[in-house]
């Protein structure tokens, strides 16, 4: 279901093909100024004797929800799951910024709820995938760096990409994209693969749209974004699934 995509720093923009799309960026602005404050609609999943730990991103104007699915399927297999509530990023560098704080904090509470031994990915979607990026080379450069770095269809900013140059060259990384659209900013994704300086591999979900690597998604993004498929849906979570439980020491497609 899954294919090889080779990370490239030349990708081509993609106009806005539907109004959908422009009425997408109004209603998401009209969310984000509701989105509740971090730690309000977080989801968790404890696990016992856990053999792995997930900190979940959602994207832009989303909220935990979305990944109602993630967190049960890495809860299924004794995956402990932190999904915290992101803050509006309508306020721009300092609004990404408490962002990046706040997975880094959830990142050192699910650490010190595992324990030490217990490998820990963090795992973003779409601008999560910006934030994680950032989260991670935080930690890394605090001495705590994570065990694992997964990004679902990520939409980075400038500042990501010299974020992601500046990780551990040993970090695994899992980065899965949708073919290049609006909801993805042109396949933007690519540029944050090609920058992940670790053993990454880069796989491209056929026929995917961004609303895919949500689970469960919603109308709102189905209008905007394209439809999404079961069958695509659980592609993506059993590579999510398989990373997080042992995250490889080396993989090939970087």
């Amino acid at each position: 279901m899954l294919a090889p995509s080779p990370a490239s720093d030349k990708v081509t923009a993609m106009p806005l093909r539907t109004l959908a799309t422009a009425l997408l960026a109004a209603l998401a602005a009209l969310a984000a100024c509701r989105t509740p404050p971090p730690g309000d609609g977080s989801l968790a999943r404890a696990a016992p004797a856990p053999r792995a730990g997930v900190v979940l991103v959602h994207g832009f104007a989303r909220n935990p929800s979305h990944h109602a699915d993630h967190v049960a399927a890495l809860g299924g297999v004794r995956v402990a799951v932190v999904a915290p509530a992101m803050p509006s990023l309508l306020g721009g560098e300092t609004a990404r910024d408490v962002a990046v704080g706040e997975t880094v904090a959830a990142t050192a509470r699910l650490r010190r709820s595992v324990g030490p031994d217990v490998p820990v990915t963090l795992v973003g979607f779409s601008a999560g995938g910006a934030i994680v990026t950032e989260a991670a080379a935080r930690l890394a450069a605090d001495g705590h760096k994570p065990d694992g770095l997964v990004l679902l269809d990520p939409v980075p900013w400038s500042r990501t990409l010299t974020a992601a140059a500046s990780l551990p060259r040993e970090l695994p990384g899992l980065v899965l994209l949708a073919p290049p659209g609006g909801c993805n900013a042109g396949g933007r994704g690519e540029l944050l693969a090609a920058a992940l300086p670790g053993p990454t591999l880069v796989e491209t979900v056929p026929g995917a749209s961004h609303c895919d690597f949500e689970a469960p998604t919603d109308t709102l993004c189905r209008l905007a974004c394209g439809p999404d498929h079961p069958d695509r849906r659980s592609a993506i979570i059993t590579e999510l699934v398989r990373f997080a439980i042992e995250p490889p020491a080396a993989v090939t497609g970087h």
